[in-house]
């Protein structure tokens, strides 16, 4: 957003060529601070995706471990309890959140450079009922016990079987995609400066080698790029 209405796009062709127009609001069901209410010991399901068309997220909930359950295809073979997940755009996750405790918690896109709200949780003291209970628990214990409970998933183990042999196998091509940047002058020399150099140092090691944001030297350089000055193969 600039000054209060959107950033245009050009009529003639595509702005923002090299890095995507990444935007400065973000929104969570089309809302800047979405709010759920929630009780205390529900395990709410999460269907998340990134609807951005450039920016990544690391998403999670503030004091709460996210059970993994499924993601584009489905459920996964194997559940697993996570911090946060990482999504690109248009891709899906499936996690579960049990929360055990009443209060207000910050949904947060945690990146290297900067941690951003997204939204609040308000869990309330008041236990729910047995229809929005999916683990089907009888008492706090149960429903803590089968929560933390990972799952394999047998239909789903057998499902891709067949095709373990190539996990390990060499690939017959390789493609190398690259960018060809021209006709941009210093701008170009501006992005290659050290003190650009993104410091990865949070949650596990994957959030490594990703463009969470676009940085300062870049934010010009990717707004003037064109068709004609950049090229993708």
């Amino acid at each position: 957003m600039v000054n209060g209405t959107t950033y245009p796009y050009n009529n003639d062709h595509e702005n923002f060529a090299l890095m995507g127009q990444y935007g400065n609001v973000m929104l969570l069901n089309g809302q800047t601070n979405y709010h759920l209410n929630l009780n205390k010991s529900q395990v709410a399901r999460f269907f998340i995706a990134d609807t951005s068309n450039a920016r990544p997220y690391n998403f999670t909930i503030e004091g709460h471990k996210l059970k993994l359950v499924g993601g584009d295809s489905g459920k996964y073979e194997h559940e697993s309890l996570v911090n946060s997940v990482i999504l690109s755009p248009a891709e899906r996750k499936i996690v579960e959140v049990l929360f055990d405790k009443p209060g207000n918690f910050k949904m947060l896109d945690v990146t290297p450079e900067g941690t951003y709200q997204l939204g609040t949780i308000s869990v309330s003291n008041e236990l729910p009922s047995p229809s929005s209970r999916p683990l089907s628990a009888n008492n706090n214990a149960n429903n803590t016990s089968l929560f933390y409970t990972l799952k394999e998933n047998r239909d789903i183990v057998d499902q891709i079987q067949p095709y373990m042999k190539y996990l390990n196998k060499k690939p017959d091509y390789t493609i190398d995609l690259t960018v060809k940047i021209k006709s941009m002058g210093s701008m170009a020399q501006m992005s290659s400066g050290k003190g650009e150099e993104q410091q990865c140092k949070v949650g596990n090691n994957n959030t490594c080698n990703i463009e969470w944001n676009v940085v300062s030297a870049k934010a010009k350089m990717n707004e003037k790029s064109t068709p004609a000055t950049v090229s993708w193969f």
